[in-house]
């Protein structure tokens, strides 16, 4: 049963993987840093409990993105000094 529900989830989220990819490049304008986030969403979502749709995808996706970016900054800054 819990197979079933796996194999639901993956094919749902493969169908909303690359939204989740653009959401994440158009946010970071950078090739490497948004496969990252959009890897982390998918990751994330895989292991939630909860329900999926484009909307949850595309905040989850965001969130990661921000985070990677002021990562990403931070270490740049840190770099110069």
């Amino acid at each position: 049963m819990k197979t079933t529900c796996s194999t639901d989830k993956l094919l749902k989220l493969r169908q909303m993987e690359q939204h989740c990819y653009s959401a994440c490049h158009y946010l970071l304008q950078n090739e490497e840093l948004a496969v990252r986030a959009a890897q982390q969403t998918l990751s994330e979502l895989f292991r939630s409990e909860g329900s999926l749709n484009p909307e949850i995808v595309k905040a989850s996706a965001i969130r990661h993105s921000l985070k990677l970016l002021a990562e990403s900054r931070s270490a740049a800054v840190c770099a110069l000094v």
